[in-house]
């Protein structure tokens, strides 16, 4: 005789290619997409890394870089993509033609000042 019994249910294997993929937000104001560092494997847990940048932005002049972590804009810390509209509106509304931003990249920290139109 015998008794069939489940002892548990090993979880499944995540689909290959289905990994979940950071949801990039357009920065209009840099000319940058971004997506928050936590979301993108390897960049750590804060900031925002930057995933494409528009080619007639400032960004470019300005030094910054794809796979460049955003840790700050204007002296503020940057937790979320928002943020850096949100300085660079106040440096506009201020009449700045550039703003300061602290990045990470292959892991230094620098400063960049980006034009702002």
């Amino acid at each position: 005789m015998s008794i069939g019994v489940m002892v548990g249910e090993l979880p499944r294997a995540p689909e290959v290619g289905k990994e979940k993929q950071p949801e990039p937000r357009e920065r209009t104001e840099l000319g940058l997409t971004t997506a928050p560092a936590r979301l993108v494997p390897g960049a750590g847990e804060t900031g925002v890394v930057i995933l494409e940048i528009r080619p007639r932005s400032g960004a470019p002049g300005g030094g910054l870089q794809v796979g460049d972590i955003i840790l700050a804009v204007g002296g503020q810390p940057v937790v979320a993509s928002a943020d850096i509209d949100r300085m660079v509106n106040e440096a506009r509304a201020q009449s700045r033609r550039t703003i300061l931003v602290r990045i990470k990249r292959s892991g230094a920290t620098n400063f960049v000042a980006v034009p702002i139109t």
